[in-house]
């Protein structure tokens, strides 16, 4: 149930940065993201189900290193994003 629950507020929160990446574009940006997300829910499970028909037993293990390649990658988009992500200034001065 926990696990739920952070995987709801993560959701919560990556739909609550679109608008402030791309306020011009809020629609489609949201259905690019939601698609994504959707894809990778459907090829995760498949590729580590790969691994364990490759490698039997020790495919589940070895299976984990997708989330461990998909967090380094995901490290590395979250320091590029916050590198350039708007001011706060500007998202006060483009409200009024």
């Amino acid at each position: 149930m926990i696990i739920a629950l952070g995987m709801g507020f993560a959701n919560a929160a990556v739909f609550k940065l679109v608008p402030k990446y791309s306020p011009a574009a809020v629609g489609g940006a949201a259905g690019i993201v939601g698609g994504l997300g959707a894809f990778g829910g459907f090829v995760i499970p498949l590729l580590m189900g790969l691994f364990v028909k490759i490698n039997g037993q020790s495919g589940y293990a070895q299976g984990f290193s997708v989330f461990v390649v998909m967090a380094v990658i995901a490290l590395i988009l979250f320091a590029v994003l916050n590198r350039y992500a708007p001011k706060e200034d500007e998202d006060v001065a483009a409200a009024s």
